[in-house]
């Protein structure tokens, strides 16, 4: 599947007037955990995935989409962009060494064949811990599109603002910036 076989939708108004408002308070204080030089990368990953999460619960996308346990379409040959705290977050509950992906900071083309390594008999092993680009995907016209890999709609990450904010503060990571190490990569090339 390329990327031009996804056709974003967007679904940014269907939250509750008083969830919206919750969720706006905790993206803000997500926003000053971001500019808190002391917390771990993995810690700011895991409060930005629960955000998240409760992005989605709220944009009511389980319900909306044709996604369904097992289905596991989406997880051949398709590249994840996963950040640093994301990879180190992953590491922890695998329990798996990273590495450091051999890319330049400004470099987001991302090439991937075959299955998801994580990936285990049609379920995803990490899925409490999986990186944004994965949890907030999300077909949403029909199953025979992802099983016939023709262009269908789909909701991602780029589909709403608010898990856009999340993303681009974990991929930006300033600490790892400083460095000159990749603050992101492709999900394999962090193991």
């Amino acid at each position: 599947m390329k990327e031009g076989d996804l056709i974003p939708v967007q679904y940014l108004t269907e939250i509750p007037a008083g969830t919206k408002k919750a969720l706006e308070k905790r993206l803000i204080k997500l926003q000053k955990h971001y500019l808190d030089e002391d917390i771990c990368a993995a810690d700011f990953a895991w409060k930005a995935l629960n955000l998240a999460s409760d992005i989605i619960k709220a944009l009511e996308l389980k319900e909306k989409s044709v996604c369904k346990a097992g289905c596991h379409y989406c997880c051949i040959d398709v590249p994840v962009a996963v950040s640093y705290g994301e990879a180190r977050l992953i590491a922890r509950r695998a329990k798996l060494p990273t590495k450091n992906p051999n890319r330049k900071n400004t470099d987001f083309n991302f090439e991937k064949s075959g299955a998801c390594r994580f990936l285990k008999d049609g379920k995803c092993s990490i899925y409490e811990v999986r990186p944004l680009a994965c949890r907030a995907f999300f077909s949403v016209d029909s199953v025979q599109h992802c099983i016939d890999d023709i262009q269908h709609q789909t909701f991602t990450v780029e589909s709403n603002e608010a898990l856009l904010e999340i993303n681009a503060m974990m991929l930006i990571n300033e600490k790892r910036k400083k460095t000159g190490k990749a603050m992101f990569g492709e999900l394999e090339e962090w193991f």
